[in-house]
């Protein structure tokens, strides 16, 4: 049985190249992240305007870079394309990964949203999820990324799947051995 889904992160400079990543991405993803923050700043509508239709499988995403995102984006360039990108996808079946700083929903159905948060220099001290981002009513998930060096616990829909600091999804032993014996095999190949 199959538990997760496969999403495949397109990024691209053009319209044209990024429609030709998601046909490819399209054979074998079951989501399509599509990173318009990775277009030139011209390509963007087009790109939006012009996405093949994949109903039900797309992530859109529009990051600023300090949220991950491939350049600089003020909130007010976001809010333009956020708007802009609820009127053109209209009763699109799309997954939209907002940033917890933009407060509106631009159209797109409450089931359909992603509220995330991103910190790249490991979780601050002083780092609180906020109240409002975990009682939002305009957003399905709550995603929280922090980057960090070790894990002690992980839990994923509420399956605990690292225990102090232990993988507890697959026996990691057998598995370092056979990659080791096939690694070996390779290198006197």
């Amino acid at each position: 049985m199959k538990e997760g889904k496969l999403c495949i992160s397109i990024c691209a400079n053009s319209a044209e190249e990024l429609h030709e990543k998601i046909r490819r991405a399209d054979i074998l993803a079951d989501v399509v992240e599509v990173r318009f923050d990775c277009l030139r700043p011209d390509e963007v509508t087009h790109a939006l305007r012009s996405l093949p239709s994949i109903p039900g499988r797309y992530l859109i995403t529009y990051r600023p870079s300090e949220e991950g995102g491939k350049r600089a984006l003020s909130k007010s360039e976001r809010i333009k394309f956020w708007t802009l990108a609820g009127q053109i996808l209209e009763g699109t079946d799309v997954l939209v990964d907002l940033e917890f700083d933009l407060n509106s929903a631009f159209g797109f159905p409450s089931d359909r949203i992603i509220r995330s948060e991103h910190y790249f220099q490991g979780l601050p001290e002083q780092a609180l999820i906020r109240n409002e981002a975990l009682t939002d009513p305009s957003a399905a998930i709550l995603k929280v990324f922090c980057q960090v060096n070790t894990v002690d616990y992980s839990f994923i829909n509420g399956r605990k799947v690292v225990d102090r600091g232990r993988i507890t999804t697959i026996e990691l032993e057998p598995l370092v051995e056979e990659h080791n014996k096939l690694a070996a095999q390779l290198i006197h190949s």
